[in-house]
């Protein structure tokens, strides 16, 4: 008789692990529900910049931004907290290339940040703290030659 409680028991918590784990699955997913606002469009009607939100504990909270080109490519996207940059951040040629990637921390630039020509060459690198510039940065010319070296 004791295997079989044991048994039993054992079938009870697996049944029940499984519904607490896919209660916790639906919860998350209803929390993590990313809802697009159009805040402003292009004359033709298309999305020129589209805000990024969540729900946290009922609460609405903006965490992303997207801004287009009036062919619907993608002109610059990243993250908000607070209503100001946070997070990654990336911008793009109108051919799709990148134009430049880095991070926002409370809205002032963070850590190092590239910057490309259209073609995908590095035009020049560096660093931000608090949105100033700091430690070396790099100049490239289109064809990728050393143009300049600065440090701040």
């Amino acid at each position: 008789m004791g295997n079989e409680q044991n048994h039993n028991r054992h079938g009870f918590m697996s049944t029940m692990l499984i519904a607490i784990i896919t209660s916790s699955a639906i919860v998350a997913s209803c929390q993590g529900k990313l809802e697009m606002k159009v805040v402003e469009q292009w004359e033709d009607g298309t999305t020129k910049t589209a805000q990024y939100y969540r729900y946290h504990d009922e609460v609405r909270i903006q965490v992303s931004e997207r801004h287009y080109y009036p062919d619907g490519q993608i002109r610059m996207e990243g993250g908000l907290m607070g209503g100001k940059r946070h997070g990654k951040w990336k911008s793009y040629f109108e051919n799709g290339e990148m134009w430049s990637r880095g991070v926002y921390e409370n809205g002032l630039k963070e850590g190092p940040w590239i910057v490309y020509y259209p073609d995908g060459n590095e035009h020049y690198k560096g660093t931000y703290h608090k949105g100033e510039k700091v430690g070396r940065w790099q100049f490239w010319s289109r064809d990728g030659s050393a143009v300049l070296e600065e440090t701040y």
